[in-house]
């Protein structure tokens, strides 16, 4: 589907995203368009800190991540994101914090929460990657989606998004089956949006290489008959045609 035929003016966008970065990988197209055609964009960041890397990227602070999200803030043009957890002792253990703590502060308790963005499309990432906050955040976005956060009578949508880079080994894989277009101007958007993550950036072939989101692009692409594209498990979708 072409992303100007499913987004309009009057849509709220909002974005769950595990740690800063995944909002770009997961929907880094659909975003950068949305903004263009003149919608809001929400985004929530579970976590942010610095780290390490054991392989690919470059080792970063607080402070230097932070300043990568302000500038993808700023480039993607959101109309306003919160972080909940920030510093190095959050890293990597989203699955020993209170999931109803992290529930309440996605729908209630952040400054651009579900209650308060009211979006008309929710996205939540993919519980079907082999990292322990994604699974943690999938979680508790399920959790909000499981009644029906409609908020008017027009269109309401939930979808779930894939991330590269985090390895599906062992569990039922991501099954898209919904796919908005991208042409070759948004996939370099997407990638230049991602270059702004620098302490991210991996080397090619590295699933967190630019060359993996041209990979992943195309082939998502192939799966739908577009030449890229970016995919994603439709939860819930309600749209009035009668209006």
């Amino acid at each position: 589907m072409d992303v100007r035929q499913f987004i309009t003016p009057e849509d709220r966008i909002l974005m769950i995203a595990p740690h800063a970065d995944d909002e770009v990988l997961g929907a880094g197209g659909l975003l950068s368009v949305a903004k263009e055609i003149g919608a809001k964009v929400y985004v929530l960041y579970v976590t942010l800190s610095g780290y390490t890397p054991t392989r690919g990227g470059s080792a970063s602070d607080l402070e230097s991540r932070g300043k990568e999200l302000e500038s993808a803030v700023n480039a993607l043009g959101l109309d306003g994101y919160d972080v909940l957890y920030k510093g190095e002792k959050y890293h990597l253990k989203l699955d020993t914090m209170p999931i109803l703590d992290i529930v309440k502060w996605l729908e209630l308790d952040a400054s651009v929460s579900v209650s308060k963005v009211k979006p008309t499309i929710l996205l939540i990432p993919s519980g079907k990657h082999n990292h322990q906050d994604h699974k943690v955040v999938y979680d508790a976005g399920v959790s909000i989606v499981r009644t029906n956060h409609s908020y008017e009578d027009g269109k309401y949508c939930s979808m779930i998004y894939e991330i590269p880079g985090v390895g599906q080994a062992g569990l039922p894989s991501f099954d898209p089956n919904f796919y908005l277009e991208m042409n070759e101007s948004m996939l370099d958007r997407k990638c230049k949006l991602f270059s702004l993550y620098g302490s991210q950036v991996a080397e090619k072939p590295h699933l967190r290489s630019l060359y993996a989101i041209k990979t992943l692009a195309q082939y998502r692409g192939v799966e739908a008959g577009y030449e890229y594209a970016e995919a994603f498990e439709l939860l819930r979708m309600k749209y009035n045609i009668c209006r």
